[in-house]
């Protein structure tokens, strides 16, 4: 009863009102307040107090605690000054602010007390009166926000104290106990409630306070959300919305979208009457409508209109959706833009039609595999093949009723399936429309496509095969024109090098006589030098002896280089010829020997060979590719092995490296023009292919082995006889 009374009033606030942190942060303010009038109170109430009995009272004051009745001790009010100025320097703590009620309700207990005890432990009569200064307290601490419930247990506590204090204190300052007068607890009760409904009014207060801010912020809030929403949608819209004003003649609101549209801005719209973005089409149409809206006649609220966009002829096709309005001068209302989905309808009203101009056979199933529909190109095609008996669906493959049902339930589209079926090849389309649970079936007849496919791929195989033999045999005739020019230089420079080195070779004979001549006429006497220059003399004639024979040796080696570049040429054995194969290998080897000397051994395994029928520049050429290829597999120190035996009316002559070695995957490819391991701008991949194809014009064939890390060995196996009208051939090509 008691709370509906206060609720009623408006002096409560729930329960858990201080939960919410904003509210309880709001308390804490007030209790800040509370705390330092109650504080200021303490003070300066004791202060006033203690005055009045000096003054108006002309009680003495002492030190004593148990004083002489007419004395009151200083201790006292000091305690209760002490503890008030304590409270009001809390207030400056918000640690002390959060125990706020607690340490304010404190104080008045402890007020309360300290002047009970000091004027009973002066044997006054009438503590009553003199406990006024606490009755004050209490008074402050109506102040406080307490909730009522906690405003009334502290009055009856501080009441509870007062009783207790004058019927005990006395005793213990040798007093006897006083009367309690029977008006002081009425008294007590009727501040206790007063100090109650205080609390609870400031409590409420607060709450009813807090509460109407909380919501003002909250209406304030949910109205700017409800506001950025509205913007949101009205900005982000995909359709065009405006408010029109023939009042202003013109749009007093615009999203982008209708700026986009009409190709002009806000501003520019605010001063354009609707009249000039209406397309000259639907002008007086749309004119017509406005005023008999305007007028209040039946007008309707959404038809399609041709807008005009600024700088375009073109009309924009839009569809218009009026809002009623109370004032019939302003027009609100969306626009949707439409052309695309009118060309769109139109391109479906045209594809709609497609099926039965389709030239090709067009079907259409249920998911049982019943027919439904089928165009007149389906219905001829069986007679356009040369099967008039049959009809479209005996030319489906056998499982059409189960494969339709299957694509429809999966959803499944199968483009140029081929299905053969009396000499002709069918490329069959499935479409299913899960919607409707049926499928569309197109049939093409590629026969004449596949047969001029399988005829231009044929023909491709031939022109591939050409090419390649044509870049072969180009790759060929490079090499050969190299080596042909290659023999022009050697025939030249060697023709070059003999002249001179004849003269070198003729003067070091000549100095080798002559030098003989000297000797022997010095030693038969003929010749006589003083004593002292006969061992200078002898010196000269040994160092001359010495360069003669470098000289000599110099010599001997460049004939040897010249005869085996023209042997390795061969420029005046361009026919076919009988030749030592030995010599054309140890021609070759000199003629590689910076490639290698100082750093692979080469190791001569040569057996009997008879002469063999060949070319020999040709031959010379392969052994200096496979040679080179050789050497430059061992990168570091190796050896590399030439051997030769004969075998039959055959030779074979090997070259064994212990160089890296050839992957297994490269193996079937080393051959081919074109193909090198060694990197780009260092091998030009013609090399090995030039071996294959000089070998196979002589008749013979090239076997390989090799391992990884271990090394390669090239077989040359050749007929010791190449045919004559064979050679003969080869070389007219």
């Amino acid at each position: 009863m008691a709370r509906t009374v206060l609720e009623s009033l408006r002096l409560t606030a729930p329960k858990d009102a201080e939960r919410d942190p904003a509210f309880r942060e709001d308390l804490l303010s007030h209790i800040r307040i509370g705390m330092r009038v109650a504080g200021m109170l303490g003070v300066g109430g004791t202060a006033a107090w203690t005055a009045g009995q000096m003054l108006f009272r002309h009680m003495p004051f002492q030190w004593a605690l148990d004083g002489r009745s007419g004395t009151v001790s200083l201790w006292f009010p000091l305690i209760d000054m002490a503890l008030s100025a304590g409270v009001f320097l809390l207030s400056f703590s918000r640690r002390a602010r959060e125990w706020g009620r607690v340490i304010t309700g404190v104080l008045a207990v402890a007020v309360l007390m300290a002047s009970v005890t000091d004027y009973l432990a002066a044997g006054i009569d009438h503590p009553s009166r003199h406990g006024m200064i606490a009755l004050v307290m209490l008074v402050a601490i109506g102040t406080m926000p307490y909730r009522a419930g906690q405003t009334l247990a502290l009055g009856l506590i501080t009441a509870f104290v007062y009783a207790v204090g004058a019927l005990a204190i006395p005793g213990l300052f040798g007093h006897n106990p006083i009367n309690l007068i029977p008006e002081f607890p009425i008294f007590v009760a009727i501040l206790i409630g007063m100090c109650t409904g205080i609390s609870a009014m400031i409590y409420a207060g607060r709450w009813d306070a807090y509460r109407a801010r909380h919501e003002e912020r909250e209406l304030r809030r949910v109205l700017s959300d409800s506001e950025q929403r509205y913007r949101a949608l009205f900005e982000d819209a995909s359709d065009g919305i405006f408010e029109y004003s023939d009042i202003e003649n013109g749009f007093t609101m615009v999203n982008p979208v209708i700026e986009r549209l009409l190709g002009m801005s806000a501003a520019e719209l605010a001063r354009t009457p609707f009249t000039e973005v209406i397309h000259p089409e639907d002008l007086e149409r749309v004119v017509r409508i406005h005023k008999a809206r305007l007028s209040g006649e039946e007008a309707p609220m959404r038809y399609t209109l041709k807008l005009r966009r600024r700088g375009s002829d073109v009309p924009i096709v839009c569809e218009m959706t009026l809002h009623q309005s109370d004032d019939l001068r302003i027009t609100r209302g969306a626009v949707r833009d439409i052309t695309e989905h009118m060309r769109m309808e139109e391109q479906i009203q045209i594809l709609a039609q497609l099926p039965e101009k389709n030239p090709f056979p067009v079907i259409r199933f249920d998911r049982d595999g019943r027919l439904l529909y089928k165009n007149a190109a389906a219905r001829n095609f069986p007679a356009e093949i040369g099967r008039p008996d049959l009809t479209i669906t005996d030319l489906l493959p056998p499982d059409t009723p189960a494969r339709v049902k299957r694509l429809i339930e999966t959803n499944t589209t199968i483009i140029d399936g081929r299905h053969d079926v009396h000499g002709r090849t069918l490329s069959v389309t499935y479409r299913p429309l899960p919607d409707s649970q049926q499928i569309f079936v197109w049939l093409v007849d590629v026969t004449e496509r596949i047969r001029a496919e399988e005829r231009i791929r044929a023909y491709a195989t031939r022109l591939e095969n050409a090419n390649r033999e044509l870049r072969e045999m180009q790759s060929q005739l490079v090499q050969t024109e190299k080596m042909a020019a290659l023999g022009n230089l050697v025939a030249g420079v060697a023709h070059e090098i003999n002249t001179p080195l004849g003269s070198i070779h003729a003067n070091a004979d000549v100095s080798r006589r002559a030098l003989d001549i000297v000797r022997t006429s010095h030693a038969q006497g003929l010749c006589h030098f003083e004593p002292e220059a006969a061992p200078r003399l002898q010196r000269a004639i040994e160092i001359l002896d010495e360069a003669n024979m470098t000289t000599r040796t110099a010599t001997d080696r460049i004939v040897r280089i010249v005869r085996s570049l023209r042997n390795f040429a061969r420029l005046d054995e361009a026919e076919v010829k009988e030749v030592d194969i030995h010599e054309g290998l140890e021609s070759t080897l000199t003629l590689v020997y910076h490639e290698y000397k100082n750093r692979i051994e080469i190791e001569r395994d040569f057996g009997h060979l008879p002469p063999v029928r060949c070319y020999p520049n040709q031959l010379n050429q392969v052994f200096m590719n496979i040679l080179v290829n050789a050497i430059h597999a061992i990168p570091g120190e190796g050896k590399i092995t030439i051997g030769t035996r004969a075998l039959g009316d055959q030779v074979e002559i090997s070259f064994t490296d212990t160089g890296v070695g050839i992957a297994p995957e490269n193996l079937d490819r080393i051959f081919d023009p074109g193909f090198t391991t060694k990197g780009v701008g260092i091998g030009t991949g013609l090399g090995l292919s030039i071996v294959y194809k000089i070998i196979e014009a002589h008749h013979g064939r090239v076997e390989v082995e090799s391992k990884v890390g271990q090394g390669t060995t090239f077989r040359l196996i050749l007929p010791v006889q190449i045919p004559e009208s064979e050679g003969d051939r080869e070389t007219k090509q």
